[in-house]
């Protein structure tokens, strides 16, 4: 039973740019959870105008609706993403796409299903080519170098994002900054 994560900024058209490009060649399809423990397929165009934060990414052998009680996407396999996302005209935030091999049935009983472990390595070497790194973490207010963070990436939109004076933050922490440099 596990988890698998990666962290990267990448501005939104990006992002959907490389899923578009990876979409036939990983067999993927795109999934919301519209209602809670329904899960559909969706167009990435549907992704992206989504107001919600987080979306799926699934295999296309997968058959769709999904009505699970659970609640679970570990269940099916499901990569979860959080989608890239410009706030307050000047904060890009972090991307973060994740996979859980653990769910919990109706009756509580642990099962394991390694598939989402799977997809989020071809997505993971996919995009790597894409993303650099390492970064640095800072706090708000606070002069310094930061803390460095080589699994930490960042895509050359990005890069150019913090080059032209824009935050780099995480979605409800409001004292980290992420720098693509270390800092004074």
């Amino acid at each position: 039973m596990s988890s698998r994560i990666t962290q990267f900024f990448a501005l939104p058209d990006e992002l959907y740019s490389w899923l578009r490009a990876a979409k036939n060649d990983l067999n993927l399809q795109f999934v919301l959870e519209n209602d809670p423990g329904v899960f559909e397929a969706a167009l990435l165009a549907d992704v992206e105008a989504a107001t919600f934060w987080q979306f799926y990414i699934a295999d296309s052998a997968l058959e769709f609706p999904i009505v699970d009680p659970t609640e679970n996407p570990n269940r099916w396999g499901l990569v979860t993403c959080d989608r890239p996302e410009i706030v307050d005209g000047d904060t890009l935030l972090l991307s973060v796409i994740s996979s859980k091999s653990d769910w919990r049935d109706e009756e509580r009983v642990l099962h394991e299903n390694l598939a989402g472990h799977k997809l989020l390595a071809k997505l993971r070497r996919r995009f790597s080519k894409n993303l650099q790194g390492p970064m640095w973490l800072g706090t708000v207010g606070k002069r310094g170098p930061g803390r460095e963070f080589r699994d930490l990436r960042y895509s050359e939109g990005a890069a150019q994002w913090y080059r032209d004076g824009g935050k780099l933050r995480q979605r409800g922490v409001a004292n980290s900054k992420f720098m693509i440099e270390p800092s004074d």
